[in-house]
Formats: structure tokens, C-alpha cells, sequence
């Protein structure tokens, strides 16, 4: 121990005896009597401010060992650290200094910032909410507070931050803009107007705040019982001045408002513009599926072939992120995953109903001898051959194809593809058909208990697990496998469901 006291002490007297050679400003402080470590350390943040990081970092390391005890001197180090890109240490560092002197809201800010850039988001929320214990109106502590929250999906929560931090004066543009996007993700959509109105009005030149109020000034004319007629010409008079004027415009609006009032439970704003979509377009599938959707139409037992290729088509550019990123959606990973667990080291011939994009060839492929898929979209399909995993795939509406394809597959995968179907007979008895004895079927369904499925207002089936099950004995199946999940979020509210792994009996 006094060797490595003495070897410190050495490289202490080396460091300052090289810059007060190299740097007046340091020679005359320890000219006049000032502490060594306190002089490196001020050095330190001068070398920080020229963003020469690797020299700070260097200097502060030795002013801190030189003044164990000075928390000032490694909050100083912690920040240097951090935009030396050195944030583990930087993390660590802040941890010490706030060990030696817990009261210290803006190093437990630093803190949380360093913390939510390495994803640690209940960590950045522990380090913000202990700024807020020792400084409950730091505007930019719940302004922090509300991006975690609004990170972790919690809503209303980062609303209520927000809030708090306009009310305590950070009642900004983007403040008010953010406040906009989280009204409309919870679908308060007259309360998300009043907020993207004051960041307009703040920012009048802003074309992202002009935009988004003219659209939830759409959907709240709607709920307010304005006419779709008279809504969508306050929207085109409001977007900006020179907006086209046309039927496609006009329909993707209906289409979109359609789709986000149904969504949040505006039940008759969502089937005025629905019936005005499908009078403006009479041939719109879409549309006329969406509608009896609407009304739980219990004679449609399955999603129509031209809903799908429609609806497809026109979501595959960003279907990928927007279901994994945005709506949490893990069901081709959580399928493959229980399917690898029954298969071991076994190379199998696979077969992808549903396809998509490949996004469950992903997680299957390394257990596939061949791997194919089938989807009814054309452009879904294409994306999914971008992604060079699947020996086939075939463009075809998927209980035909598995009825001409007898004993196909050793394992075959349905991710959200029971969703467009009510009755589940016929697909079950094509399952059965395709796969091998001894084979596995892997799927997912959303979750309905009152009744053996429903059609819901967003145009998926539900299903009662127990008619999953009873079905799937009948068509000769045993169950290996259930898991409860969370399918995705829709209306900022988890959709629950059930995974399923059966094997085809011998």
C-alpha cells in the first residue's frame, strides 16, 4: 500500500510539474499556494471547455485521486467522462459523488440523462425521481420524468408530467407539442388540438404543429358532431393554404381517422366516416368490411381476401417497425422461441401461413431444412424475399394452398393469422392436412371469453382460448405448450392473447 501511495503521489508531481510548464493559467494558481488537486481539477474543466475531453479526462482522474473526499471534483470528472463517450465510468463516478453528498438534484439529473442514453430506463427514472425529492419544481427534472414515461408507454403518466413542468414554467412549443403526440396516443383528441393549437400559435411557422393540428382538429370535429363534410374542409382550409384538393386526400384522412376513432372506442364518429369513406369510394373493401366490423356483424366468419391485400399493401413500408417498435409486437420471436425449445438440434421442413414480411422467419430460420411462406400480399411478400431466408414463398390465399400440400411441413407457423378468421374449422382441418404426423403447429390468437369469437371494430377476429383448444383436439392435436402474452398495444392499451404449440398426433 505505501509502494502504490508513493507511486501516486509520483505521478501527481510529474502530471502538475507538465503543466505548469505547459499552461500559465495553472502555474500561477499553484504560484499562489492553491491546492494541487483543486488546481488540476479547474485545469480539468478548462481542457473540457476547449473539447479537449482525453486531456480532462486525464487531468480529472488525478485531481480526484489527489482530493479523495471533493464530490464537486468527481462531478466534475462524471460530466467530462460523459462526453468523453466513457459513460459506464461516467455512471460510476456520479454514483461516488452522490454516495458522499446525496443532495444534489442537477448530479441526479446528469445522472438519469447518462443512465437513459444506456436504455437503463427504471434506473433513469429512480435518478430523476430523487431530483425531485430534493428539488420538486425543476422544470427540466419533470420534463425528464415525462420522456422515461413516455418511453415506457406509460401515457398518461408523461401527460402528467408535462403538465407539471409547463405549470412550472416550461411551457414551450415542443413542450406543448409533446403534450399533443400523448393526448392523441391515449385519444383525447380535443385535448390534443388545445395543445398542438398553443405550439402553432407559439411556432407559427412551424409546418409539423400546422399539420398535426388541422388533422386531431379532423377528429375532434368528428366527435363533436360536425358533419365529415364540413370536417374535412375546416382540415384542408387549416393544413395549409395551398393543400391540394382531392379524392385521395379525402380518403386518406377518412382512412386514418377511421382507424384511430374506432380504435379509442368513438364508435359513432368512427361509422360516419367509415359510411362517408364508402360513398365517396362504393368499390373501397376496406371500407365495407371495416363497417360491419364496426357493428359486429356476426354473419362474417372471416376477413375477406380483398381487405387483406388491400390493408397489407398499403401498411408493408414500415409495417416491421411500426408493430416492433411502436406496439411492443413479439409474437414471432415468443413463437419461435416455444417451437425451438421442442425441436433440439432437428433441421425441419417449415411452413409460414401468413408470412408477412418474414418477420417469424427471423426467429425460425435456424431450424429450418426449408423454409417456406405464403401471404396473400403482394408487397408484404416482396419484403420478406428482401430478406433472403425462405427457400419458397408463394403469393395465395393460405387454407388453398395447405389443402393442395398435403403432409408439407414438419413444423408450421401462424403469427396473427387466426385473426382474420371466426370460424376456425376450416383453417384447423387445413393445418391438420399439411402438416406431417408427429408435426407441430405454432400460433396466436387474440383473447375473447364470452364467446367462441367475435369480430371486433378493428377488423381481427377474437377467440376464447377454450374453443382453440377444443377445436384443436378435434382436428387431432395435443397441446405442448400455452403461453398468456401481450399480442401488442392498440389505443395505447395491451391486447392480450394466447400462444399456442400443438403437435399433430401419430
Amino acid at each position: 500500500m505505501a509502494r502504490d501511495a508513493v507511486a501516486e503521489r509520483g505521478r501527481i508531481v510529474k502530471l502538475v510539474e507538465r503543466w505548469e510548464r505547459e499552461d500559465v493559467a495553472f502555474a500561477r494558481s499553484m504560484g499562489s499556494g492553491v491546492d494541487p488537486g483543486q488546481a488540476l481539477a479547474r485545469l480539468g474543466v478548462r481542457l473540457c471547455l476547449q473539447e479537449r475531453y482525453e486531456e480532462a479526462v486525464s487531468v480529472l482522474r488525478v485531481a480526484a485521486t489527489a482530493r479523495p473526499d471533493d464530490w464537486l471534483i468527481l462531478n466534475q470528472l462524471a460530466v467530462v467522462l460523459d462526453r468523453a463517450q466513457e459513460v459506464q465510468e461516467a455512471i460510476g463516478t456520479a454514483h461516488r459523488s452522490l454516495a458522499m453528498k446525496q443532495d444534489q438534484p442537477e448530479v441526479w439529473i446528469h445522472l438519469g440523462n447518462m443512465l437513459k442514453s444506456v436504455n437503463d430506463l427504471a434506473g433513469a427514472e429512480h435518478a430523476y425521481h430523487t431530483a425531485l425529492e430534493f428539488e420538486p419544481t425543476s422544470a427540466i427534472a419533470w420534463q425528464l420524468m415525462g420522456l422515461v414515461k413516455q418511453q415506457q408507454r406509460q401515457f398518461r403518466k408523461a401527460i402528467a408530467c408535462f403538465l407539471k413542468s409547463a405549470n412550472l414554467g416550461n411551457a414551450t412549443a415542443p413542450i406543448f407539442a409533446i403534450l399533443g403526440q400523448l393526448f392523441h396516443q391515449v385519444g383525447e383528441f380535443d385535448k390534443s388540438l388545445h395543445a398542438y393549437s398553443a405550439a402553432a400559435e407559439m411556432e407559427p411557422e412551424n409546418q409539423h404543429f400546422r399539420s398535426m393540428r388541422a388533422k386531431v382538429g379532423f377528429l375532434a370535429d368528428v366527435m363533436a358532431s360536425t358533419s365529415v363534410d364540413t370536417a374535412v374542409e375546416n382540415y384542408f382550409r387549416n393544413v395549409t393554404p395551398d393543400e391540394p384538393w382531392s379524392e385521395r386526400n379525402t380518403s386518406d384522412i377518412l382512412q386514418n381517422a377511421y382507424s384511430l376513432l374506432s380504435g379509442y372506442g368513438h364508435i359513432e364518429a368512427a361509422a360516419r366516416v367509415g359510411q362517408k369513406l364508402l360513398e365517396l369510394e362504393p368499390q373501397n373493401a376496406t371500407a365495407a368490411y371495416l363497417l360491419k366490423a364496426l357493428k359486429g356483424d356476426r354473419s362474417v366468419l372471416r376477413s375477406p381476401d380483398d381487405y387483406l391485400v388491400e390493408h397489407f399493401d398499403a401498411f408493408a413500408q414500415g409495417f416491421d417497425r411500426q408493430l416492433t417498435t411502436v406496439l411492443g409486437y413479439s409474437v414471432p420471436e415468443q413463437l419461435g422461441e416455444m417451437a425451438r425449445a421442442h425441436i433440439g438440434s432437428r433441421k425441419l421442413d417449415v411452413l409460414d401461413v401468413g408470412c408477412g414480411t418474414g418477420l417469424c422467419g427471423v426467429h425460425i430460420g435456424s431450424v429450418a431444412r426449408g423454409l417456406t411462406g405464403v401471404d396473400l400480399s403482394p408487397k408484404m411478400l416482396a419484403i420478406a424475399q428482401d430478406r433472403g431466408l425462405y427457400t419458397e414463398l408463394h403469393c395465395e390465399e393460405i387454407t388453398s394452398y395447405m389443402r393442395r400440400m398435403p403432409g408439407s411441413a414438419d413444423l408450421l407457423l401462424a403469427a396473427d393469422v387466426l385473426i382474420y378468421f371466426g370460424d376456425l374449422a376450416p383453417i384447423f382441418e387445413a393445418f391438420a392436412h399439411a402438416l406431417r404426423a408427429g408435426g407441430l403447429l405454432a400460433i396466436s390468437v387474440e383473447r375473447r371469453i364470452e364467446s367462441d369469437f367475435q369480430l371486433l371494430p378493428s377488423g381481427r377476429f377474437a377467440h376464447d382460448p377454450a374453443y382453440v383448444r377444443t377445436l384443436a383436439q378435434e382436428f387431432g392435436f395435443t397441446e405442448c405448450n400455452w403461453r398468456d402474452i401481450t399480442i401488442r398495444l392498440e389505443a395505447a392499451s395491451p391486447v392480450q392473447g394466447d400462444l399456442f404449440l400443438f403437435r399433430r398426433e401419430d
